[in-house]
């Protein structure tokens, strides 16, 4: 990502605190509630190749709000998008990562949030097969069995891949599998290609990539966004947030 693309449209909300609506009197939260709509390789509790990732990796957020006993929960969700939006219908996050189909999904059903910057904006996926598979090119599997999260940003991006080429989902197979489930999948060659942000199973020889994805108007940023009744409530604290993660960009970089 590119560090002058993310501090710009972070900037964007540096007042947001100026400009909210707040509730009086609101007293600090004893807990701040973060949420990655995806899970790592393995099913462990990490993520990777993003900025709020690396604010989690690296203990910023925690550095951040330790000296006021304010503590940082962390959920991963292997139902990606679609997961988050429950969550945050039940009121069971504050903040959270997430692609733009599943983001618009939750304000069409009036899950209000705020967005606060885009993350991952401009990286690029892959279009991997299995390795002994004959494919060359996306047209190549046209009938073929394509593994995709169902309701999710990589649903959207594959749509629009096919697109380019003058294909529609139709033309496909698609299997409704997590990212943990397609990377098994793949590996096994039980499905013949998955969209992914991860060169791990290229690296490691369970597969190669016949396509590199780095089309703007394919690929599409993840979004960082606070819950919208959150902000109101507490905007000092949505700052601090904003603060953290535009450093840890100047940081990376």
């Amino acid at each position: 990502m590119k560090r002058r693309s993310f501090l710009l449209t972070a900037a964007a909300v540096l007042s947001l605190g100026a400009t909210s609506t707040t509730f009086a009197d609101e007293p600090a939260p004893k807990v701040i509630r973060v949420a990655f709509s995806g899970i790592g390789l393995g099913n462990k509790p990490a993520s990777a190749s993003s900025i709020l990732s690396t604010v989690h990796q690296k203990g910023f957020l925690e550095q951040e709000f330790a000296k006021d006993g304010i503590k940082v929960e962390w959920s991963f969700f292997a139902g990606a998008g679609p997961a988050t939006n429950e969550a945050l219908a039940l009121k069971k996050i504050d903040f959270a990562t997430q692609g733009d189909l599943p983001l618009v999904v939750a304000r069409s059903n009036g899950l209000r949030t705020k967005i606060l910057a885009a993350d991952s904006f401009l990286s690029k996926t892959y279009l991997i097969v299995p390795n002994g598979k004959p494919y060359q090119k996306l047209e190549d599997l046209k009938g073929k069995k394509v593994g995709v999260q169902k309701g999710t940003a990589g649903q959207l991006r594959l749509a629009r891949l096919f697109e380019n080429v003058g294909l529609t989902q139709d033309d496909f197979k698609l299997i409704d599998m997590n990212t943990e489930t397609q990377n098994a999948a793949i590996s096994t060659g039980e499905v013949d290609a998955v969209l992914s942000s991860s060169t791990d199973l290229i690296a490691r020889g369970l597969a190669r990539r016949i396509l590199t994805v780095d089309d703007p108007k394919v690929i599409s940023p993840s979004q960082i966004w606070a819950s919208e009744e959150f902000e109101q409530k507490h905007p000092e604290i949505v700052q601090r947030f904003v603060n953290v993660v535009v450093s840890t960009a100047a940081w990376a970089a």
